[in-house]
């Protein structure tokens, strides 16, 4: 991790990411690398009312991950996290979690592409929103997990969070 001359924004094997996404604020920054080589950085953003999330960037030990959502390895990444999130829902006691749907997100204006997929999560004291955002760039997979305090299905805070990371990964490419 560096800093760029400026408290404000970090950067993680080259790709930069600011101190703030669509009224989330980042907090602890996690180097997964030494105890566990290939999972590399994990970045928390706390949204307070909204909700938390948190960015990953990570190689797996794996060269050559292709940019964009359209390689086979960024698919089959995005199928293992998807699997993961249903997983660890699972095991957790009183908690449900459905797949709502899988899409894909972005364009060349808005910042690079994720595949995405969304669920509802039910918990004894609330129900809420999380997203799964995967895509790869500068030879890594980045992942996004964002998981709202709220069930509305038109609440658009994850996919801004996720386009405004995805701004930063565009003009980082340029």
């Amino acid at each position: 991790m560096t800093t760029n001359g400026q408290s404000d924004r970090i950067e993680i094997e080259g790709l930069p990411l600011a101190s703030q996404y669509a009224g989330f604020a980042r907090g602890k920054v996690s180097d997964n690398e030494r105890a566990f080589p290939g999972l590399g950085t994990t970045i928390a953003y706390h949204g307070g009312s909204l909700g938390e999330a948190t960015v990953y960037i990570y190689s797996k030990g794996l060269k050559d991950i292709a940019d964009g959502p359209t390689s086979a390895t960024i698919t089959q990444e995005f199928v293992q996290a998807t699997e993961d999130v249903l997983t660890a829902v699972a095991n957790k006691p009183n908690c449900k979690i459905l797949l709502i749907d899988q899409y894909g997100t972005g364009s060349p204006q808005r910042g690079l592409e994720f595949l995405c997929s969304e669920f509802v999560l039910r918990e004894p004291e609330r129900t809420s929103r999380t997203f799964l955002y995967v895509t790869g760039t500068g030879g890594n997979f980045v992942k996004v997990r964002v998981t709202l305090r709220t069930n509305d299905p038109t609440d658009p805070t994850a996919r801004n969070f996720a386009d405004a990371v995805a701004s930063g990964l565009w003009a980082a490419e340029r």
